[in-house]
Parts: C-alpha cells; structure tokens; sequence
C-alpha cells in the first residue's frame, strides 16, 4: 500500500545476507515508528507539488523517514499503511469526480465497447494458473512476513482466462491522441512542470477515471489487478519481472529527488524523472511486458481491500465492488528502495480520483466473443 516514501539515502553494496538483515531491521523500525499508519485512510495527491508530506502534513523533502507522499501511489505502503494523516485536502488538480470513494472495482459488466481484436503493441497472457502475492517461504523476498505486508497474503493460486495487456505503459504521445479527438481529459501534469521530455514516456498526471476512458476509447479496459500480477509474474511467483535476483539496472526506480542530488542531474538508473515507455526492453516479463517494475505506478481496475486475498474467488477475480480506495501496482522512478516498492506482489493503495507525477497505466483486452 502506501508509505509515501522518498528517501534521501545513498546506495551502497553489502553481501546478500547484510543486505537482507538491513531490510528486516528497517521493515520492523518503520513498523514500530509509525504506528498511526494501521489505519485504512487512503492519501490525497495532485499534480501540483511533488514533495513529500509526512505525518503532520508538514513538507518533508529532506526527511528520509517521511510516510506520506502528495502523489498518489508513491505513497508506497512498506506494508499495510493505507494512508495517515496530514494527507493533502487539494483535489483541484482532479477530474470532475472528487469522491474517493469508487463502488465499481472494474470497468461496466457490460464489456460491448471492447474492441474485436486485440491491439498491436499488446502481449498475450495465456490462461491458466499463477500465483499471487508474496512467499513468506521464499528466501529472496525477505519483507514478506514482516508486519505490515499482510495484505500481500496468503500466497495463493489463481486460474486466469486469457487476456493481452499493453506491452508498454501509456505514452504521453499516445494518451494526447485521445485528447486531440476530445474523449479525454487533459493530463495535469506535462511539459510546463518540466517533467514531459519526450512524447514516449509515460503519461503521468491522470486519475483512475481518466485512465478507463482512455482505454475504453481504444475497445480496451483497465487489467484487474490479479491480470497485471500474473503479465508480470509469469506462472512461477517471480519477485520481480525478469526474475528473483534484484538487479539495480533493470528497471527506472532510483531519482534525483529521493538521492537528495542537485535537479537536474543523472541518477544511477540514467534517467532523470520517468524513461521512455520502450526502456529496459532487456528486462521484460515472462510476456513482453515492460517496465511492470519502476518507472511509473500503475492503475488498475480494483478497489482496495487489504484481507481481500482471504476471500476472492479462485478463478478471474474483480476485486472488491466498494471501496474507499484503490490500487497501483509496480513502483516508480521515485523511490531507492528497490526490494520494497518494485516488487509485483506490492499493493500500494490510493485514492481513484487523485493524480500524480508518477502514476501513469497500462491498457488490458479479452474477447468480449469468447
């Protein structure tokens, strides 16, 4: 869920076994240091400000401790934080639909507007079985068990139909075609705030609602959150998309804001902000797919429920019908803990109608004649 984290830490190399008990003291510290984050408030973000915001609503840019982050999905939870206090009250940067509150988990029952092929740069995710959420059992993912993860658990089996899902997050590029032809909103956030430094990376600045009308527009839906897990994942429960061993340049996740460098400047990953949506195509999942770990957060269709893994059905679930929040998946170019936020098992939860300068999203198609 979400922490909104932006850490000013420098990156430094220990062993994989110094490496896993640095994380196992942090996940308890932040687990004993904030215990006003066990609540399920989601938090409030717009395009307006890119700092971070702690628990008393105060600007905290140079706090590594910080938990709340203004933009929605980078308040990462570093477990089961849905949000804190001091979350910012200013939706102006929102669409017309200022409710958090969303009681549609997915996009209409009705699935008539899908498209009757599938696009171009879609990947094929065929169906059959994966597994969802964290192992506690897998050595190489050492926050899962810790407190605050509960909500990636139980680790458990899933039978999905067939499905493609976009290869690629949604460029600006692309998003501003739907603008052009007045079927979508504006995204808040661009080239002005100088973050758009080419039309090919992804569009940042819009809401959940502002991500379904784009893809309907296209005959495609937002993917479930079960359906961007497995494109991910595979069928094995891979931590991360190309594997169970992090590797620090397979993904965009490490800043200059978060490193506490001058801005402009080159962050370890090479970009500074968001890559293009076509980047790291050496580190794609199982699928094709690129970029499901960093760059950019990710919409989909699901609203938050962090017991809802003890639950859903086995077979294609929707995800909750209500619910106050919602969730992004993935991580983002905003954040230097990697083993924590890029994970794919992650569930960071927000409010639908906020927006961001690191959320963006991906399209998802099944046959409506199948």
């Amino acid at each position: 869920m979400i922490s909104g984290y932006s850490p000013i830490l420098q990156r430094v190399s220990m062993p994989p076994a110094a490496t896993s008990v640095m994380v196992l003291l942090f996940g308890l510290a932040a687990f004993l240091a904030f215990p006003a984050c066990r609540s399920e408030a989601g938090d409030d973000f717009d395009g307006d400000e890119t700092t971070t915001v702690d628990d008393d609503g105060a600007d905290d840019d140079d706090d590594a401790t910080a938990h709340i982050d203004d933009a929605a999905g980078d308040d990462d939870s570093s477990g089961g934080c849905g949000g804190c206090a001091g979350d910012d009250d200013d939706s102006s940067a929102t669409d017309d639909d200022d409710d958090a509150t969303d009681d549609d988990s997915g996009d209409d029952d009705d699935d008539s507007y899908l498209a009757d092929e599938p696009g171009e740069n879609m990947v094929q995710v065929p169906a059959g079985p994966f597994w969802m959420g964290c192992n506690p059992d897998n050595e190489a993912d050492p926050l899962c068990g810790l407190p605050g993860y509960e909500n990636e658990q139980p680790f458990h089996q899933v039978e999905l139909s067939e499905f493609w899902i976009d290869k690629t997050e949604v460029s600006f590029e692309a998003y501003d075609e739907c603008v052009a032809a007045g079927e979508c909103q504006a995204s808040a956030i661009g080239e002005e705030k100088g973050y758009l430094v080419s039309d090919e990376q992804p569009a940042i600045g819009v809401n959940r609602e502002m991500a379904r009308t784009y893809c309907r527009w296209l005959g495609r839906r937002l993917p479930t959150e079960a359906e961007w897990e497995k494109a991910g994942r595979g069928e094995d429960g891979r931590i991360w998309p190309w594997g169970n061993v992090w590797q620090e340049d397979a993904a965009n996740w490490a800043d200059c804001v978060s490193n506490g460098m001058p801005n402009p400047c080159v962050p370890p990953d090479g970009y500074n902000i968001t890559a293009p949506v076509d980047a790291y195509a050496d580190f794609a999942s199982p699928y094709g797919a690129l970029n499901l770990s960093g760059n950019v957060w990710e919409w989909v269709a699901d609203n938050y429920d962090s017991d809802y893994y003890a639950d859903a059905p086995s077979a294609d679930p929707q995800g909750p019908r209500e619910g106050a929040l919602a969730i992004v998946k993935g991580g983002a170019w905003k954040y230097d803990f990697n083993e924590t936020w890029l994970r794919l098992s992650h569930r960071n939860a927000v409010e639908a109608s906020g927006i961001s300068d690191h959320v963006g999203f991906r399209c998802a198609w099944h046959d409506p004649n199948g």
